[in-house]
C-alpha cells in the first residue's frame, strides 16, 4: 500500500492515467476490506471513478486516432472522406473534452483535429492548432520531447505547403532536435526537412538529408511504409543528379550509376498500389527516367497507360486539379512528337491554369507533389536536351550541413 501511494503520486504528476487508476483501485479495495476507514475509502473511490472516466476518454481518443492513421499509413487517397471521419470523431470526443484536459486526451484529440484541418488543406489553421496543443502541454511534467517533435513536424509540413520554406526548415530542425536519433520521429522530421528542401529547390540539402537518414544503422530496420518515401525521394534526387541540378562526390555518383528503374519499382510496392495516392509520383518518375534514357517508345506506352489510369481513378470535380494539369502537360510529349519548341507554346495555357491553384490550395500534399509541378515540367524539358545539359549553379542553401543531434 505504501508503494501504491508513492506510485499514485508519480502517476498523477506525469498523467499516466492507467497506472493512477490501478493504484487508486487497489487503495480503495484495501481501505474497504482490510482497514475499514470510510473517509479514506470514499476518497479513493472518487479518485477511481475520476480516473476510470478519463481512461475511457483516452482509450476512445486513441482508438479514433489509430483508425485514421492505419488508413493513411498505406494510402494517401480518399483524404476528403478521411477528413469527414476525423470530424465525426471530434464530435464524439467533444463531451469528454469539455470535462477533461489530460495529457493523452489533448495529444490524441489534437492530432485528430490536425488531420481534419489538413484534409481540407487549411494549412494555416493546422499551424494554429499545433501551437494551441503545445501551449496546453508545454508546462506539464508529462510533456515529452517526442510529443513536441510530432507537433513541430506537422507545423513544418504546413509551412512547406504555404511556401514558407525557411520557416518550415527552422521548424523541422527544431523537431529533429527533440527526437531521439534513429527513432520514428527522427526519421519523420528528416523526411519533412528533405521534402521542404525539394520544394525550395535546395537539392544539395535534400541530398545531404537523405544521406544522413540512409546512413544510420536503423534505416534498414524501418518498416516498409516508413522506408518507401525515402526510396521515392532517392529516385527524384537521382534525376536531379542526372540533370546536373545537383553535384555530388564521384563515389556517390558511382553509387547512383547503379540506380535501376526496375529495382526502384520493386522498392515501392505499397506506393505502386496506392491508386489516386502515392503511385502518382512513382508514375511521373518512371516517365522522367525513360525520357533521360531516350526510350521514347516506352514513354509512349506509359503515357497511354497514364491516360487510362486517369479516366479510371480521377473524379470529374476539382480533385487532383494540379496533377490533372501536369498529366495533360505530359501528353504534349506525344502530341508534339517530343519537340520542345512545339511543346513550349502549347504548355503555356496549362501552366497558367495550374498556377491559379497554388500548391498550398491543391488537393494534395508535399508527398504527392515531390517538387512543384512547374519545376518538374522544367525537368521534362531538360530531359529532352541531354546533349546541352551543363552544370548549373547550386541554389541558395536553406541551412548549414545537418549534424545529428
Amino acid at each position: 500500500m505504501t508503494l501504491a501511494r508513492q506510485l499514485l503520486e508519480v502517476a498523477q504528476k506525469y498523467e499516466i492515467t492507467e497506472i493512477a487508476l490501478e493504484c487508486a483501485r487497489h487503495l480503495r479495495q484495501y481501505y474497504a476490506v482490510k482497514d475499514g476507514n470510510d473517509t479514506i475509502f470514499q476518497q479513493y473511490s472518487k479518485l477511481t471513478t475520476y480516473y476510470m472516466d478519463i481512461y475511457q476518454a483516452e482509450l476512445l481518443a486513441s482508438d479514433c486516432y489509430e483508425q485514421i492513421i492505419i488508413m493513411y499509413t498505406r494510402s494517401k487517397a480518399g483524404r476528403r472522406e478521411n477528413g469527414l471521419l476525423a470530424k465525426s470523431y471530434l464530435q464524439k470526443l467533444a463531451p469528454f473534452l469539455e470535462r477533461y484536459e489530460s495529457h493523452n486526451l489533448v495529444v490524441y484529440s489534437s492530432m485528430i483535429g490536425l488531420f481534419e484541418r489538413m484534409c481540407v488543406f487549411d494549412w494555416a489553421g493546422t499551424i494554429e492548432l499545433c501551437k494551441l496543443a503545445l501551449a496546453k502541454l508545454s508546462n506539464r511534467p508529462s510533456i515529452s520531447p517526442n510529443v513536441m517533435s510530432s507537433f513541430l513536424h506537422q507545423m513544418a509540413v504546413c509551412h512547406t505547403m504555404l511556401g514558407q520554406y525557411q520557416q518550415a526548415h527552422d521548424t523541422a530542425i527544431e523537431s529533429l532536435g527533440k527526437a531521439i536519433e534513429g527513432s520514428h520521429n527522427w526519421y519523420k522530421s528528416l523526411e519533412v526537412l528533405l521534402a521542404n528542401a525539394m520544394h525550395a529547390g535546395d537539392y544539395a540539402l535534400a541530398w545531404q538529408t537523405y544521406r544522413t537518414a540512409s546512413g544510420h544503422a536503423q534505416f534498414q530496420r524501418l518498416s516498409d511504409p516508413v522506408r518507401e518515401p525515402w526510396n521515392l525521394y532517392r529516385a527524384y534526387l537521382a534525376l536531379a543528379i542526372k540533370l546536373h541540378l545537383l553535384e555530388v562526390s564521384p563515389r556517390e555518383k558511382g553509387d547512383l550509376a547503379r540506380f535501376r528503374l526496375g529495382r526502384f519499382l520493386n522498392e515501392v510496392p505499397i506506393f505502386s498500389r496506392d491508386k489516386r495516392g502515392m503511385n502518382i509520383p512513382v508514375l511521373i518518375a518512371q516517365i522522367l527516367f525513360l525520357l533521360l534514357e531516350r526510350r521514347f517508345d516506352e514513354v509512349e506506352e506509359r503515357l497511354e497507360g497514364l491516360r487510362k489510369y486517369k479516366s479510371r481513378h480521377f473524379s470529374e470535380d476539382v480533385e487532383h486539379f494540379r496533377t490533372d494539369c501536369f498529366f495533360r502537360l505530359l501528353y504534349l510529349l506525344l502530341k508534339c512528337d517530343f519537340q520542345p519548341p512545339k511543346m513550349n507554346a502549347k504548355a503555356a495555357p496549362l501552366l497558367a491554369q495550374m498556377a491559379k491553384v497554388g500548391i498550398n490550395l491543391a488537393d494534395q500534399t508535399h508527398e504527392l507533389e515531390i517538387i512543384p509541378y512547374e519545376k518538374q515540367w522544367e525537368w521534362v524539358m531538360l530531359a529532352l536536351q541531354p546533349a546541352k545539359l551543363t552544370a548549373r549553379p547550386a541554389p541558395i542553401s536553406l541551412a548549414a550541413p545537418i549534424r545529428n543531434p
